[in-house]
């Protein structure tokens, strides 16, 4: 009778080790299908810079671009663009880059915003020495804050 609890005490780590063994074949048959997936995030290396685009202030402070509505700016402001064109270090995130563009693009330009300077700011992740931040100027605007208009 013990002999018999003891291989059905073994049952439970079998099965969740086919379980296991299914998903990692199925993942690797399909790649990145939801609800499927490797995990390549992890199989990368981490960047060395991280950045993210702000909206500065008049008085120097660092807003999220969502903070502000009807933006109005000289130019089309295409971040993509200017993130690249401030160099490798300006590596943001897409579907946050996406989302800061939406906040630029939609609603109608506020006739009567405050100055508004587009930043991208960039946070050296890894250690070690050399320059910890650095800030490119993407384009001066002006916008109203999100529940002020």
């Amino acid at each position: 009778m013990a002999r018999t609890r003891a291989r059905g005490s073994s049952l439970p780590l079998v099965v969740g080790l086919a379980i296991f063994c299914a998903y990692f074949v199925a993942a690797r048959l399909v790649g990145n299908l939801y609800p499927l997936s490797t995990f390549e995030m992890y199989s990368r290396p981490a960047p060395e810079w991280a950045a993210r685009v702000f909206a500065r202030d008049a008085d120097g402070r660092l807003h999220r671009v969502d903070a502000f509505v009807g933006w109005r700016c000289p130019d089309p402001t295409d971040l993509r663009a200017a993130l690249a064109s401030c160099g490798a270090r300006h590596i943001a995130l897409d579907y946050v880059v996406r989302d800061d563009q939406v906040a630029i693009d939609d609603g109608d330009p506020s006739p009567a915003g405050e100055p508004v300077e587009l930043i991208s700011r960039a946070q050296r992740v890894a250690t070690g020495p050399g320059e910890r931040t650095h800030v490119c100027r993407i384009a001066t605007c002006t916008a109203t804050r999100r529940g002020s208009q």
